[in-house]
């Protein structure tokens, strides 16, 4: 009888220990996914699936570009998208990393975000700027929401601001665009120079000038590189 009833109890503790350990296998799974969350620009229409695809700094892509592994899901939020991090391998920390977020329409993409772990949970939404450059096909800058937009987000190039090509941004880089703006002789065409569109607006103003100054003078900071 006492031995019945020890195995009896054996066996309770054997399934409940199965329990726990499922319970405990669910848990991991999901303190295991990494999800960041994409709000689509309202001007986006007429698609279909999101992709989201990462790439470690000065490495390649965690998967191949529109493979199944980069298809996002969407919330329960209409134009919210969401992606789990993990279905790549997962990011690290004291790491950072770019995204891009894209359609299967073409062209309707944004400018590479940087990103890291403490982005997770976090999301991604696109802007009115725009850097027109014919390398990045002018696409839309985009930042977190909670997030430093000095820290994580779309970067400019380095020495944004450069528009004499003097390979450093200087007080002559406003000097200039205040010249072009007054119609002043500069002996050189600015408006196909590089960067004089500083803040992104998508004209040369008085703005880009005083932002440079103010760039120089410590009062701005730009996430660039």
């Amino acid at each position: 009888m006492i031995k019945k009833l020890f195995c009896f109890v054996l066996i309770l503790t054997t399934i409940a220990s199965f329990g726990i350990i499922g319970t405990c296998a669910t848990n991991n799974s999901e303190a295991e996914k990494q999800i960041i969350y994409f709000e689509i620009p309202e001007s986006w229409e007429g698609y279909s699936k999101v992709y989201c695809h990462v790439r470690e700094m000065q490495g390649s892509f965690l998967a191949m570009w529109g493979s199944k592994k980069t298809l996002c899901t969407q919330t329960d939020t209409e134009g919210i998208y969401a992606f789990d991090l993990s279905k790549l391998g997962g990011i690290s920390e004291n790491k950072l990393y770019f995204v891009n977020f894209h359609t299967d329409v073409p062209r309707q993409r944004h400018r590479e975000a940087i990103f890291g772990t403490d982005c997770l949970g976090d999301t991604l939404y696109c802007t009115d700027k725009i850097i027109y450059s014919p390398d990045d096909e002018n696409h839309p800058m985009a930042y977190w929401k909670n997030q430093n937009p000095t820290k994580y987000g779309s970067y400019l190039p380095r020495n944004w601001g450069d528009v004499d090509f003097s390979l450093e941004v200087n007080i002559k880089d406003a000097t200039a665009i205040q010249k072009y703006i007054a119609g002043i002789p500069t002996g050189k065409d600015y408006i196909i120079m590089q960067d004089p569109d500083f803040d992104c607006d998508g004209v040369i103003t008085i703005k880009d000038a005083t932002g440079i100054q103010k760039y120089l003078a410590g009062k701005l900071k730009l996430l660039q590189y």
